[in-house]
């Protein structure tokens, strides 16, 4: 995908005949950049903390139990030590890694048919 970065703007991802996505490639690379993910027992409550105690914003919550901050961290420690003094329980944190071959993977099944 590397390549596709130095001489395209605009992109189509076909699989089997079906177009799965268009779209700008600069849009691509900013929604699959890296993100740091928590998993804890009340998202809800964990983004406040990130907000309040650590004036962090770019919070995405993709579950009740599920969030991720495409911000760097760079005190993780800090961040669970404050969910855990404020009740909520921390089952995992792991920065994931966004590339466009993992995003590609993703949504064409590693490669695998979709019928």
């Amino acid at each position: 995908m590397s390549e596709m970065q130095l001489i395209a703007d605009d992109i189509g991802i076909i699989a089997n005949g079906a177009l799965l996505v268009e779209s700008k490639l600069q849009d691509l690379i900013e929604q699959n950049s890296n993100s740091f993910v928590f998993k804890v027992s009340n998202s809800a409550n964990a983004a406040k903390i990130l907000e309040q105690q650590f004036k962090i914003k770019d919070i995405v919550i993709t579950n009740q139990q599920k969030l991720s901050i495409s911000h760097a961290i760079t005190d993780s420690a800090a961040i669970i030590k404050a969910f855990i003094m404020n009740g909520i329980d921390v089952q995992a944190a792991y920065l994931k890694e966004g590339t466009l071959e993992n995003y590609f993977e993703s949504i064409t099944n590693g490669g695998a048919s979709h019928e």
